[in-house]
């Protein structure tokens, strides 16, 4: 299968995401429930790059295999949770 982007561009984009995440919310005045929330995200989304194994990963303790399985769920869980919390 011919992948759009490489390894590396993807976790790229990943840190990128997770700083968003972060920051998002209190830049665009969403108050306290969606920066905690964000923030919560944010700070998970960018470990688990931070973990995957790529020559930008930090600590490579998982696979990109598996931080790609991870992915739906997590992104699933960031649209859900947010909107249950009214966050």
């Amino acid at each position: 299968m011919n992948k759009p982007i490489d390894p590396k561009l993807h976790i790229a984009i990943d840190y990128g995401l997770s700083a968003l995440q972060i920051v998002g919310p209190e830049l665009l005045g969403l108050g306290r429930r969606a920066n905690a929330v964000g923030t919560l995200f944010g700070v998970a989304y960018g470990a688990t790059a931070a973990m995957t194994d790529t020559s930008l990963g930090i600590s490579r303790v998982v696979s990109f295999e598996a931080h790609g399985s991870m992915e739906p769920a997590s992104i699933a869980a960031m649209a859900v949770v947010r909107w249950l919390t009214g966050a």
